[in-house]
């Protein structure tokens, strides 16, 4: 049975808001039920397993609400997408794990005791360089992949950091002969100047590869320092003390919308 044919059999005639992934609904869900305590009364909820699948139903049923990361996408595309299918939301943050990756949101939603504040704090602020660099060649990456189909795709320089260009070089010189090192070079230089500009503030929110900086950074640095949990834990906890951001206040009254 695919997503859709499941979807389909849970919620039957029901108007149905769509999220990405299976671990995305309780955020959705917490503000949801913060604006409107009997929106399930009038839609139900899912997921459909990844953004293009979002895109693809939300297509071909009108009544259905949609919501998507951002990601990499440019205004310009968020425009373009939405107005194919005007009734799917983009999230205004790369990932909803970009609402905890800046210490001035995440430090509010944990114990107060100044030590333990200035240690979390200090450890991410100390990966925010090199991961504003990974965004930007992230942004490069997904910009360069898509159409693409080849098996051989480096995917590693969409890991963890690579910020060493005579490594960055190395490996895309090994990569398909039709694409060029250079330019690609070029085109990730143009995007370190662009997210070098913004405030750190932006780049938490816009550039970082949130789902990741949080997993690989934030986990680590709670867990140092308080409890050792999961990364999954860590978002439910977390979302449940959170208040609702500004930005993200648009998105959910556009999916309750009648």
């Amino acid at each position: 049975m695919t997503r859709l044919n499941e979807i389909l059999t849970t919620w039957g005639a029901k108007p149905v808001i769509l999220v990405e992934g299976k671990d995305d609904l309780h955020f959705y869900e917490h503000f949801l039920g913060g604006v409107d305590a009997n929106w399930r009364v009038r839609f139900g909820m899912d997921y459909a397993d990844g953004k293009r699948f979002v895109l693809q139903y939300c297509k071909q049923r009108p009544t259905w609400r949609g919501v998507i990361d951002r990601d990499e996408w440019s205004a310009a595309k968020i425009a373009e997408e939405t107005a194919l299918v005007p009734n799917v939301q983009v999230l205004p943050r790369f990932t909803l794990q970009n609402y905890w990756i800046n210490p001035d949101d995440l430090l509010p939603l944990l114990p107060a005791e100044q030590q333990i504040q200035s240690s979390i704090r200090q450890e991410i602020d100390a990966q925010r360089a090199n991961w504003v660099l990974h965004g930007a060649l992230w942004r490069v990456m997904l910009n360069r992949r898509r159409g693409l189909e080849e098996l051989n795709f480096p995917r590693e320089l969409m890991q963890s950091p690579i910020t060493d260009e005579n490594q960055i070089r190395r490996i895309l010189t090994q990569w398909h002969q039709q694409l060029s090192p250079e330019a690609i070079m070029d085109e990730y230089r143009l995007e370190q100047t662009r997210a070098a500009v913004c405030v750190p503030g932006d780049q938490y929110n816009l550039v970082i590869h949130g789902k990741m900086f949080f997993k690989e950074v934030v986990v680590p640095a709670m867990n140092r320092t308080l409890r050792q949990k999961a990364a999954s834990i860590w978002e439910k906890e977390l979302t449940r003390k959170m208040k609702m951001p500004g930005d993200l206040l648009p998105v959910v009254m556009q999916l309750l919308k009648l």
